[in-house]
């Protein structure tokens, strides 16, 4: 490989990189320096605060001191009585005991009102008196104030402090009419207060000040020469000062110059001000130091940097030039890899290979073999010669070199010889008398084609370069050229072992009923099977390598996702069903883990879910029916006395010996039990108990004498259309309870039409085949569809659910039952048939009703219609023999019979009143309740009184019917049947139509 000595200069890149390196380095150093020099100058605030906080407390504590001295001479003086009449020698005892308890002043001295010296504790001989125009005494004799005064600074005028600069405090003494009787003050050196200053730790810059309430300077450390009393600090800056009771700033003070950082704090009354300055440029000088140190510090970091980046820039510019040197030498063995990886077979791969090695190398000869089993490097050649080869390119005796060749296969490792060493190896064996036929072989290189898991393919030689013999280089490119060989080969065989593997398992999976989804550690599809894509009704190519959230995004807020993040967290097998709306299908998954993802394995179980749901329907509705059965049985009961009494009441009672109070009260009881039993009527036909009479029926025919009923019911603002099939065929049903049923549907409908609409009722045909009718719980045959639909408000899913339950509504309370569409319901299921609903939010509802057809082997073909009932005929002394286990109803029933003229046996129970006809009594007629206590039915006692007296007629008395007691809804043929609550007309019609024929 060549490699080229110069190196290019450092590029535009490598010089933006110490540029912003040098100034972020700078700009680290200046924002270091910001802080310190910040947090410097806070702590001098504070230390300035602290400062002139603890001066102030001295200069309090001293004034204080002195200021009780001061009042307790007053008090003394004021207590002998007035100052004159108190003698000189004994206002001197007091000065020199209170001057004997400060060891803070010099003298306490008092004048009276002319300042004439009138005291003093100590000696002052040659003092002036008077001493009326000192500044104390000016102050009290003009302003009365009973304040202490604190002078400005002059010099002492006697004994020790004569001629040093002192300072006087003094306070007023007052005659008792209030007027100026003298005054009481000390005398306090400055030396005293610069004792105290010079304690405190300004620095040689510092300065300490003590200035009366007015600003005049009252003594600083260090004593400044020179300065007037109002020097120290200019009157703008101390009426700035003098706003507030304390603070600090930064002062310019004009006698030096020099920037000071001040506190400065008013002690008392706002008598004296104390002042504590540091000078700025000596708080900073440790500062700056630092600062040259980390400039010194940062330019040797920045040199250093320079040169190192400078050394790394010319480092990688050699490398760089070294690395393209190297890359342009690689781009051969790139295209080669690209080439390889595209070869369709191995013929086509080892050609491609030994041609690449030819050409890389620029040697004449070159030879590719592939070991299979223990034939090493000599089942499959690739033989690639130059133009210098063409009269041998039709050799076809192979050199017997597998001695040489199996060393290098066998060891895995390259060779390189030259022609000499090549014929001198042991293992090399020469041509014999075909030498001269064979290319000359100058030079020999044979390296390796060698598997991942260290294996031998084969391997790849060359012969006589073009130019020199074969090095290190040629070696290394040719071993690199191996290398992409048995890549490629390797993943070659291996796609051919893995198509022939995923066909095989894809033959697997499509012959089993499962959808099967592989994933893997990114939720990424990689495998679906056919019955996948059926179920998730997206196609193969849709799905792989897509993410499965992506893909069905609906599916990450659902059970499956907390299914399959379990299996994978846990690492087991995890099982789930979930709803998937967007495909309305309910899936049954099991995932399992592994280490490459998921594999899933799901069904449709939409249909079993619905099952169980109709199931679970079903025996909901019908325990509710046995329920509401039995409620309506014993309400019919009761509604038989109600109604019997009430009509006893009204209609044999004489009018004239019943008051119209009473008449009118029974009434309403009457009214009241009429609507109650039309209200069980409903709940017996919700629960298919009601007894029917289905009859062959023409729907058609029906439909149209309700035509009329259903306009004066529905009033005009709801339009009424009838779609009659002309060929319908006929139905069993009991046309009555027909027509309360469309009657049902009707007002219901006129009800979700509150601002007018359409009402259909259409007749039509229905043949069920299996699937039909197994959706629809039916038989497969032929049913009479009749259909109600309207342009209503219509039904969301939730109120279609309950549609059918009883008492459930969504009209407002009192304004329906919620029973039309459960009777609905119980009709069309006793009738042997089915209803279904078909129901859109704002587009209306539509309830089809399907009726079996007539003409099968149990449907009555005597069409008859109930008639008027007869008047009230009286029997003629028949004995009747009634089995009734309510009390009520049996004495009600008794009554009514004695009253029709019939002579009654009541019985509470089937075995009393079989006892009675093993006794040997005659009875014309047996009445008994479909459901006795006691353990016997109706039925039961009925058939073994016949085999007793076959002649005694049977009529049956129930509130609903039963399933041993009816066929498909309807009273077995031949049975009579009187339904309670029953009237006593019905009852004397009843008993006659039976006795008399």
């Amino acid at each position: 490989m060549v490699r080229t000595e110069g190196v290019r200069p450092p590029g535009v890149p490598t010089l933006l990189v110490n540029i912003v390196a040098v100034t972020a380095l700078c700009g680290l150093i200046a924002f270091q320096a910001m802080v310190d020099r910040r947090q410097v100058v806070s702590r001098a605030y504070e230390e300035v605060s602290n400062l002139s906080d603890a001066l102030a407390a001295h200069t309090r504590q001293t004034f204080a001191a002195l200021d009780l001295g001061l009042i307790t001479l007053v008090r003394e003086v004021e207590e002998r009585g007035r100052l004159d009449a108190v003698s000189r020698q004994a206002l001197n005892d007091l000065l020199f005991e209170r001057q004997a308890a400060s060891p803070a002043t010099q003298a306490f001295y008092m004048l009276d009102a002319q300042g004439g010296l009138i005291g003093i504790s100590a000696q002052a001989n040659g003092l002036p008196t008077p001493l009326g125009d000192t500044p104390g005494h000016i102050h009290h004799r003009d302003h009365p104030d009973n304040r202490l005064f604190v002078s400005a600074p002059h010099p002492g005028w006697f004994g020790a402090v004569e001629g040093r600069r002192v300072i006087t405090v003094s306070r007023r003494i007052e005659s008792p009419d209030g007027r100026l009787a003298g005054s009481v003050g000390a005398v306090i050196s400055l030396d005293h207060l610069l004792e105290f200053y010079s304690t405190l730790r300004v620095g040689a810059e510092g300065l300490v000040g003590l200035f009366a309430g007015d600003g005049t300077l009252i003594a600083s450390s260090p004593v400044i020469e020179g300065l007037g009393a109002r020097g120290l600090l200019p009157h703008d800056d101390f009426e700035r000062i003098a706003k507030a009771e304390h603070g600090q700033r930064l002062t310019v003070f004009p006698h030096d110059g020099r920037a000071r950082i001040t506190g400065y704090r008013f002690v008392g009354d706002r008598q004296t001000l104390v002042l504590v300055g540091l000078g700025l440029d000596e708080l900073l000088a440790p500062w700056r130091q630092r600062l040259v140190l980390n400039l010194i510090i940062a330019g040797a970091v920045i040199a250093l940097f320079l040169v190192a980046s400078g050394m790394l820039s010319r480092h990688l510019a050699r490398r760089r030039m070294w690395e393209d040197e190297r890359v342009r030498r690689l781009g051969t063995l790139a295209a080669a890899s690209s080439e390889l990886a595209r070869a369709r077979d191995e013929h086509q791969l080892l050609e491609r290979a030994t041609t690449l090695a030819r050409e890389l190398i620029q040697a004449h000869q070159a030879v590719t073999s592939v070991t299979v089993g223990d034939n090493v490097a000599q089942s499959l050649h690739s033989i690639s010669l130059s133009d210098r080869y063409a009269a041998w390119r039709d050799y076809d005796e192979a050199p017997d070199g597998s001695g040489i060749y199996r060393l290098v296969c066998e060891h895995n490792q390259p060779m390189c010889l030259s022609q000499a060493e090549l014929e001198a190896h042991p293992a090399w064996r020469g041509f014999g008398d075909s030498r001269e036929r064979h290319p000359p072989m100058r030079g020999w290189l044979a390296v390796p084609i060698v598997g991942q898991s260290g294996n031998n393919l084969g391997m790849i030689q060359l012969s006589d370069k073009e130019g020199g013999d074969f090095g290190a280089a040629d070696q290394a490119e040719l071993t690199q050229l191996s290398n992409v060989t048995a890549i490629a080969l390797e993943n070659l065989r291996s796609m051919q072992g893995r198509e022939e593997a995923l066909a095989q398992i894809e033959t697997i999976f499509n012959s089993i009923s499962d959808g099967v989804a592989a994933v893997d550690t990114d939720w990424r599809f990689t495998y679906l099977n056919a019955e996948a894509e059926r179920l998730l009704q997206r196609s193969r190519a849709e799905l792989l390598g897509r993410n499965m959230w992506e893909a069905f995004p609906e599916g990450g807020d659902s059970t499956a996702f907390e299914a399959y993040r379990k299996a994978r967290d846990e690492n087991r097998l995890v099982t789930a069903e979930f709803f998937y709306p967007p495909l309305k299908t309910w899936f049954s998954v099991r995932a399992f883990p592994h280490e490459n993802g998921l594999t899933i394995y799901f069904q449709d179980v939409s249909q079993r879910i619905e099952t169980e749901e109709k199931l679970r329907q079903s025996q909901k509705m019908d325990a509710i029916g046995k329920l509401t059965g039995g409620v309506a049985h014993d309400f019919n009961n009761l509604l038989t006395v109600i109604l019997g009494n009430a009509d006893a009441i009204l209609d044999r009672a004489e009018p004239e010996s019943l008051p119209a109070s009473v008449r009118k009260q029974a009434g309403l009881i009457r009214v009241a039990g009429e609507r109650a039993a039309e209200l069980t009527h409903r709940l017996l036909a919700f629960a298919r108990r009601q007894p029917l009479e289905p009859v062959e029926t023409d729907i058609n025919e029906l439909l149209a004498g309700v035509d009329d009923l259903l306009h004066r019911t529905l009033g005009d603002g709801i339009e009424v259309k009838l779609l009659r099939h002309d060929l319908l065929w006929p139905a069993v049903v009991d046309p009555g309870e027909l027509n309360n049923a469309i009657l049902n549907l009707a007002i219901n409908a006129r009800d979700a039409m509150p601002n007018g609409g359409l009402l259909t009722i259409t007749t039509d045909n229905a043949l069920l085949d299996a699937q039909q009718a197994a959706s629809l719980e039916l038989d497969a045959g032929d049913y009479v569809l009749v259909s109600v639909s309207d342009t209503g408000e219509g039904m969301p899913a939730e109120v279609m659910e309950r549609a059918f339950e009883p008492f459930f509504t969504t009209k407002p309370a009192g304004k329906g039952s919620g029973l039309g569409l459960s009777m609905v319901f119980g009709f069309a299921k006793q009738s042997g048939g089915q209803i279904s609903i078909l129901s859109e939010v704002g587009l209306g509802t539509t309830v089809r009703i399907y009726l079996p057809r007539a003409g099968g082997a149990d449907a009555p073909h005597d069409v008859t219609e109930p008639g008027v009932i007869p008047t009230t005929e009286r029997g003629g002394g028949e004995r009747i023999l009634l089995v009734e286990d309510e009390e009520l109803v049996r004495e009600h029933t008794t009554a009514c019979l004695q009253q029709l003229g019939y002579i009654v046996t009541p019985c509470a129970d089937g075995p009393t009143a079989l006892a009675r006809l093993e006794d040997g009594c005659f009875y014309d007629l047996l009445l008994t309740d479909v459901k006795l206590a006691g353990g016997m039915s109706g039925r039961e006692v009925a058939e073994q009184a016949l085999n007793r007296c076959s002649r005694m007629k049977v009529l049956y008395v129930s509130g609903y019917t039963d399933e041993a007691f009816s066929v498909s809804g309807g009273v077995d043929p031949g049975v009579c049947l009187l339904c309670k609550p029953f009237r006593i007309e019905e009852l004397a019609r009843k008993l006659r139509e039976m006795l008399d024929h």
